[in-house]
């Protein structure tokens, strides 16, 4: 749902800074060229492929978000909420775009909690449906806090609060984040120390990640070099330190919009497991196309998925299958400590099957590529998007 700069932080306060260097770097500009074949057994063998139902009474486009409970699979293509079951059977739509108080407009940051209630982000307000379909509340203005502070990305915290990120768009916000209720009401507030000078038009930000790993939320803002987590005293914590080193982003790109980043490295987007920590990096021009990264935590190295040269049409780029000869895989969302998850076109897995990748590959188990093959033959190329989750082993 990245880019890190060591020395975007200038009036980081010294406990602060001492802290910081405490913590476990991960190299990513002395790694650059550490491009390794990664094999998806080396983490698992269990791999599903759940085909979302396809039905003229709820089309999906696409999948632009999605989030996962212990019976249902809740998603949205920006313009409608739709409920399916663990298997991709479709259960039900909730509420109808327009502009009426049971009604939203975009949807974005879509929840699911305890399989009872389901939330997203209609901007400014935060909509509430319970599992049946039926309407719950609208909690208006929920995301801009005292007409003043707007979010631009959230995670629960527990069933009544949630950590927002703030938009620095003037470049000299007080808050990185904010600690809300689902009123509005504020309960712990973040300084911010990432200060640019505003020229006019707005500053580049990026998309802040928040994630969720071992009953924790945690946050990653595209510019800054930290991974923090929020304690149980509502405090956010360094857990994590990237260095980009000469390739991170300058402030001064910053301050122009739309910004050229082409020259530099950033990070896109990061998950974390119990021995990993899974990194989508963007190289610029020195590879063309994002680059999946992953770090051991227990022997501390720093490898990234070494392109391919296949003609395939899914991305060349994630680590190899041969599990089932499947596509590559590359996480696109982190389900549980333990489960990470990407989504496909069913044109792309046609595709694939067809492709002399999946022809030529000997996964190490065949009966599985059956499997998946004849899941292909079973789609159309105009059917829904296919979520394919990967749970690695404890």
């Amino acid at each position: 749902m990245t880019v890190c700069l060591l020395f975007l932080l200038p009036n980081v306060n010294k406990d602060d800074q001492a802290t910081k260097n405490s913590l476990q770097t991960i190299d990513i500009a002395g790694n650059m060229d550490n491009l390794k074949q990664v094999n998806l057994s080396q983490f698992t063998n269990d791999i599903k492929y759940i085909p979302f139902e396809t039905r003229e009474d709820a089309p999906l486009r696409l999948t632009y978000n999605f989030d996962i409970s212990d019976n249902y699979i809740v998603t949205t293509d920006g313009n409608s909420c739709l409920l399916y079951d663990l298997s991709g059977h479709f259960i039900r739509k909730f509420g109808t775009k327009g502009r009426g108080p049971e009604e939203y407009q975009f949807i974005t940051n879509l929840n699911i909690i305890k399989d009872k209630k389901v939330f997203f982000m209609s901007v400014p307000d935060l909509i509430e449906f319970n599992i049946d379909g039926s309407f719950s509340k609208r909690y208006s203005n929920c995301f801009l806090i005292d007409q003043k502070y707007g979010l631009v990305n959230w995670h629960f915290v527990d069933d009544t609060l949630y950590l927002g990120v703030v938009d620095n768009m003037r470049g000299q916000e007080e808050f990185k984040a904010l600690l809300v209720n689902k009123y509005g009401v504020v309960k712990n507030k973040f300084r911010n120390y990432d200060m640019l000078e505003f020229k006019g038009d707005r500053i580049f930000n990026g998309l802040p990640k928040l994630f969720e790993f071992n009953n924790s939320v945690f946050l990653k803002q595209q510019f800054n070099d930290t991974l923090f987590s929020l304690n149980k005293k509502y405090e956010l914590v360094p857990q994590y330190i990237f260095n980009l080193g000469k390739y991170g982003v300058p402030k001064d790109v910053r301050t122009t919009f739309p910004p050229i980043i082409n020259d530099y490295f950033y990070i896109n987007d990061l998950f974390l497991t119990p021995n990993y920590l899974f990194l989508n990096v963007n190289f610029g021009k020195k590879i063309p196309s994002q680059v999946l990264g992953i770090y051991d935590k227990k022997s501390k190295e720093t490898i990234f998925c070494k392109p391919t040269n296949s003609e395939n049409p899914l991305p060349r780029t994630g680590i190899i299958n041969d599990v089932d000869a499947g596509p590559m895989f590359f996480p696109i969302k982190i389900i549980n400590d333990y489960t990470m998850a990407m989504v496909i076109e069913a044109k792309q897995l046609k595709d694939h099957v067809r492709s002399n990748d999946f022809k030529n590959n000997v996964p190490k188990y065949p009966d599985k590529k059956k499997q998946l093959e004849e899941l292909a033959n079973k789609l159309t190329e105009f059917d829904n998007p296919i979520l394919i989750l990967v749970t690695f082993k404890k």
